[in-house]
């Protein structure tokens, strides 16, 4: 229970300041009010809560159980939320820097693009009040000849009313006609004068609108039209604060929907993984003997009858000869080991060669007395640094076991020679070993180790953490290492949150082929 405690405050304060950091950056992102961000850090306290409350009270409610389960799936959203903003501030950092090393400095979002679009939209407008200056500056001589050729008829029609009407004064209406067709001349040539000054302004105001701008403007709009240009370009349209905005919003979504993914379904999408190995020296009449290995089961608070049930039915499909159990079979309550052992009970005539186990680290934090009590009274082969011969008349090979490597206590320790003495030196030998960091030791001794304790990372992105932390990166699947083969299970149960994300539960199929 201490090292529970302990455990349990060591990832309230880690929680604690993930929690802040994506409720900091959800408000940020989301532009949250006082209230919702009051209500967003209270489902996250609650979900966290719930959690630990589950594994602090224990017992078979199924409410309580059902409602850590949501729980989980608010605090591994924090997790997975964390993980993934990380990536984006990684990215953002980058950028930043790249903008300060080679000078790619980008104009914010949404600015560039008004400014452009204002100075294209005030060019064009001073473009059109331009034209229509012009349309005026020529069209003004013309109506001005228009009025002297008004007048000068005027003056003729005058004129030859006085001649008609004054028949005495000829001489004098003589001169005015004469005085009349000067006038008329005189405007004719004003109309022609002005028709020059119209033709020669039609020819600017074409100029014009064919070059968009005034010629003692040409040079400079242009050189901002480019500068418009290129702060509208792709290049400049999405700005680095534009990308940590997005980015941010689409992190915290996939952290959180792919965690209640993980809590609510992940953990229960079983699997039968096939897995062909070929053992030197196998006899011809075991060729195809199907051994099913299930590992990290974890009875406890969140595997109960329920997983159990279908781990049996999956063991029934795969058809065994052999059901071997590579440790950490409860979680951490010994409380739980009579619920093993009536599973294993019921396992054991599936197979004609019965059900081989040992203990893994969590079974040494639960009581690993307890557990082996309950595998030995359930009729199970307990290998705990032993060995037995598995087959029928027509051969066999040495099945070996080992302690955990974190065992503790008086004689608690892996012992690979004392099982290695328990079977011939020139039969096949398949080694059970809870963690595969134990190849190191048994490379070259053994021709296969089946191994579990790494839940294959249990939760992962794409791509997996914890092969960067676990030792020689044996997280799952199979590995050849030297002559020997080893083989890591994903594991059928959950340590510490229940949830599976991108490494489902397993039960693996592994068929022995003479070679």
């Amino acid at each position: 229970m201490n090292r529970f405690v302990l455990f349990f405050l060591v990832l309230s304060v880690g929680m604690s300041l993930m929690g802040w950091y994506v409720h900091r950056r959800a408000s940020d992102v989301f532009r949250l009010g006082r209230r919702a961000r009051i209500a967003l850090a209270l489902v996250l306290v609650a979900g966290f809560s719930t959690f630990f409350a589950r594994r602090l009270i224990g017992g078979d409610d199924t409410w309580l159980r059902e409602l850590a389960i949501v729980g989980t799936g608010f605090s591994m959203a924090i997790v997975l939320a964390t993980g993934l903003l990380f990536h984006v501030d990684l990215v953002s950092g980058l950028w930043w820097l790249g903008e300060r090393l080679f000078g790619l400095k980008h104009q914010r979002p949404g600015v560039s693009s008004d400014a452009s679009t204002f100075d294209v939209e005030a060019a064009e407008l001073g473009a059109l009040a331009r034209d229509e200056q012009g349309a005026l500056r020529a069209t003004a001589p013309a109506t001005r000849v228009d009025h002297a050729t008004s007048r000068g008829s005027d003056v003729a029609t005058r004129g030859s009313d006085a001649a008609t009407n004054a028949p005495d004064v000829v001489a004098s209406g003589s001169d005015a006609a004469t005085h009349a067709s000067d006038v008329v001349a005189s405007g004719s040539d004003a109309a022609t004068h002005a028709s020059d000054v119209a033709a020669r302004a039609s020819d600017a105001a074409t100029h014009a609108s064919g070059m968009g701008r005034p010629a003692d403007e040409m040079e400079r709009p242009s050189t901002r039209a480019d500068a418009n240009a290129d702060a509208t370009s792709p290049a400049f349209a999405f700005g680095r604060r534009a990308f940590v905005r997005h980015a941010s919003a689409g992190a915290i979504a996939v952290g959180t929907g792919g965690s209640f993914y993980a809590a609510l379904f992940g953990r229960r999408d079983y699997t039968i993984d096939e897995v062909p190995v070929v053992l030197r020296g196998l006899p011809r009449a075991l060729d195809g003997l199907t051994i099913v290995q299930l590992s990290d089961i974890h009875v406890g608070t969140f595997i109960g009858e329920r997983e159990l049930r279908a781990a049996t039915s999956l063991v029934r499909e795969a058809r065994p000869d052999l059901i071997v159990l590579t440790g950490d079979l409860l979680d951490h309550d010994a409380a739980y080991a009579p619920v093993l052992g009536r599973w294993v009970e019921a396992m054991r005539p599936i197979a004609r060669f019965g059900v081989a186990a040992i203990p893994g680290n969590h079974d040494h934090y639960a009581g690993v007395d307890e557990v082996e009590e309950a595998l030995v009274r359930a009729g199970a082969h307990l290998m705990t640094n032993a060995g037995r011969l598995v087959g029928d008349g027509g051969g066999a090979f040495g099945l070996l076991g080992v302690d955990d490597v974190w065992a503790r206590g008086e004689g608690r320790r892996p012992d690979l020679s004392r099982a290695l003495a328990m079977v011939p030196p020139d039969v096949p030998k398949v080694l059970l070993a809870h963690q595969p960091v134990f190849m190191e030791e048994a490379v070259g001794k053994v021709d296969l180790q089946l191994s579990g304790h790494t839940h294959g990372g249990q939760v992962s992105l794409g791509w997996n953490p914890a092969q960067l932390v676990l030792p020689n990166g044996w997280v799952r699947g199979r590995y050849d290492v030297g002559e020997s083969v080893l083989y890591v299970n994903r594991g059928f149960g959950t340590a510490g949150p229940p949830a599976r994300l991108f490494s489902p539960p397993e039960v693996t199929k592994l068929v022995l082929v003479a070679g």
